[in-house]
């Protein structure tokens, strides 16, 4: 790897003056471009890091602040440990939506990594955040929006604390969604909110939801990065491999009076069944069969000479992935939730110094906060419904520090879920690019349509 410059980049440069000039405010900064020296040199003391702990227990902030802010008066904590707990009636315990009283002070600086974490505004730990009293509060995340524009209503309310309150802007959010979307009452849910209204813009939400606090910039306008390629490896399923999965299917489809059909992605374990099955998983007896997407991993990795990233959305996915890695004689490791801390970090550790050949990994595992340039090729087994994870995953290789071309690769079985599903990433791509007002994001995302 690379020596790391001294000097901030000109976009950190300008990033940290940004910040400075505002106590509220969303830095979005595609991953890979620095956005922790960014923020720490722009930070008051004393600071406080919210971050997931997956990206705590890497050491990735240990790393950042004895490298850009050494001696700093620097405290971190996992957004599932800044909430105290109260003991229940069985004897245990659970958390309550109030911070610990260890932090509850007035920090110069909080910033909130990964800041998307805090979208959901009934969680116990955006709740406890908003208690958190500080000078300064930055977001930061190169993913603001996950999934839908609808999930910018917490980080706006973050942004803006002068708006929330009761009949204010950001007082309630069906009021809010209602300014927006298109809202519906439903059987399940309150109400399901989809589509910008038709007598309001994208440019309109951007300036009204986000203004002048946030600030978004893109790693190909700022970074003269190598050649970044995604590949879609479309593979065809065996004999045995396509009866097991069209019984499934039969088994959990249904079918619309216009005669189209629609998978049952309301029974979540259902889904969950069919989509492991795309991959070959959990239908094929022992010897019956061979996965299409397991043989053609095996075919990649085969002599491979440099490290390779891959990922799966399921944990056992990941550990046939490394069983294969394992089968052509590659020495694999696995991260993902099940993964001690201690075993996490000297993974990734050996994986980046180039001591290990295979790193298998979760998508939501290796998504956050990890520096991976040793490797130049990922290899996506499976994905995630959260198109800013997969996005993410890239990341982990095509960023400060990458010196070689980086090949993306997307096995995809054909005729399974895994073609919808890319459909629907593709929708919800195309609406968080109007929301954020940023039209040229679509370049990243070309090569995943089947």
């Amino acid at each position: 790897m690379p020596a790391l410059s001294s000097e901030p980049w000109p976009h950190q440069r300008e990033g940290s003056a940004w910040l400075r000039e505002r106590p509220r405010a969303l830095l979005a900064d595609e991953p890979g471009t620095g956005k922790s020296r960014t923020l720490l040199e722009a930070a008051v003391e004393p600071i406080l890091i919210v971050a997931p702990a997956m990206v705590l227990d890497g050491g990735v902030w240990d790393d950042e602040v004895e490298r850009w802010a050494p001696g700093a008066d620097v405290t971190q904590v996992a957004y599932s440990s800044l909430t105290g707990r109260e003991k229940t009636e069985a004897g245990g315990s659970r958390p309550v939506p109030h911070i610990k009283p260890a932090f509850r002070q007035r920090w110069g600086t909080v910033i909130a990594d990964e800041a998307h974490y805090l979208k959901g505004r009934k969680t116990t730990w955006t709740q406890a955040f908003r208690e958190l009293e500080a000078d300064r509060v930055y977001q930061a995340t190169g993913t603001p929006l996950p999934n839908w524009a609808k999930e910018a209503f917490v980080p706006a309310q973050l942004l803006w604390p002068e708006k929330v309150g009761p009949n204010l802007e950001l007082g309630s959010y069906w009021r809010w969604a209602r300014e927006w979307f298109n809202v519906l009452p439903t059987k399940y849910s309150p109400a399901e909110v989809f589509g910008l209204r038709s007598d309001r813009t994208w440019e309109q939400f951007h300036a009204e939801v986000f203004g002048d606090r946030f600030r978004q910039m893109l790693r190909d306008d700022v970074l003269d990065l190598p050649p970044l390629t995604i590949q879609p490896f479309k593979v065809k399923m065996g004999a045995e491999q396509r009866r097991a999965y069209n019984q499934l299917k039969r088994d959990f489809v249904t079918w619309l009076e216009s005669g189209s059909e629609v998978v049952a992605w309301n029974q979540g374990a259902l889904a969950v069944k069919l989509a492991k099955a795309a991959t070959g998983l959990e239908i094929l007896e022992e010897g019956a069969g061979a996965s299409a997407k397991l043989d053609a991993l095996a075919g990649l990795l085969r002599d491979r000479p440099r490290p390779t990233l891959v990922v799966a959305h399921f944990r056992d996915t990941v550990a046939a992935c490394a069983r294969v890695a394992e089968s052509v004689g590659a020495e694999a490791r696995i991260l993902d939730g099940g993964t001690a801390k201690g075993a996490r970090r000297a993974n990734v550790r050996a994986f980046q110094s180039g001591a290990l050949p295979v790193l298998c990994a979760t998508v939501d595992t290796v998504s956050e906060g990890m520096t991976m340039v040793a490797a130049d090729q990922v290899i996506r087994v499976e994905r995630s419904w959260r198109p800013s994870r997969n996005e993410q995953v890239i990341r982990r290789i095509h960023r400060i520090g990458q010196e070689r071309p980086c090949l993306v690769i997307d096995l995809i079985t054909e005729g399974t879920v895994d073609q919808p599903m890319l459909r629907v990433l593709q929708q919800k791509t195309d609406e968080q690019v109007q929301a954020l007002q940023r039209k040229d994001w679509l370049r990243i995302l070309k090569g995943q349509a089947p």
